[in-house]
């Protein structure tokens, strides 16, 4: 069941300084790597404008670590922070981004990630694959920017950077949605409403 804790993920309670333009967080698969290389590249971004994180990097053995290494000059560079967070820690980082790069895993063309329900459930405008179902959650160019390719990706985020108001005024709206209708408590209720059970799809 994909949804989002508000408990983890909710909008800043005041204004938080932003550190950084873009983050990421989500395994080093050989697909993502090659997109954050273009991105970077392409945006000329600094390993301190950016905040890559790639989780449980501990279960990979060295010889795989060794792998990646070569791979990608974004491991040899500085850019791939190697830890494990917790959803706390996520969602800070989130108040201190300006945008969220969402990359799903190679093959997927339905469904996708909880990182859209967590980001927007934070406040964080983010830039995600254009996958099926998603205009069901949340509205392409109000509430989340989807691409197609990587040129699109790209000068969808140049331009978001160049206009933070125009996507933090995204990641109030996606927030907006997510909290009305994609929280644990709605997908619970909307489980025993199909079941028959008492309680409305709507969290009530």
């Amino acid at each position: 069941v994909l949804a989002f804790d508000p408990e983890d993920y909710s909008p800043a309670a005041g204004p938080v300084e932003k550190r950084w333009a873009l983050t990421f967080i989500g395994s080093p698969s050989p697909d993502r790597l090659r997109l954050l290389e273009r991105v970077v590249g392409d945006l000329d971004l600094g390993p301190g404008a950016v905040r890559f994180v790639v989780g449980h990097w501990r279960l990979v053995p060295l010889i795989g670590r060794r792998r990646l290494h070569r791979r990608s000059w974004l491991f040899r560079d500085g850019y791939l922070d190697m830890e494990t967070l917790g959803h706390g820690a996520i969602g800070e980082i989130y108040h201190r981004s300006t945008l969220c790069l969402n990359i799903h895993q190679p093959g997927t063309v339905s469904g996708f990630n909880m990182r859209v329900f967590e980001a927007a459930g934070a406040g964080l405008p983010q830039i995600v694959e254009r996958l099926p179902g998603l205009g069901d959650h949340f509205r392409e160019g109000e509430e989340i920017a989807c691409y197609g390719d990587p040129e699109e990706l790209v000068a969808t985020m140049r331009r978001l950077l160049a206009h933070p108001e125009e996507a933090a005024e995204m990641g109030r709206r996606a927030a907006a949605v997510a909290a009305a209708r994609h929280t644990y408590q709605h997908r619970v209720q909307a489980i025993l409403a199909a079941m028959d059970l008492g309680g409305s799809e709507d969290g009530t």
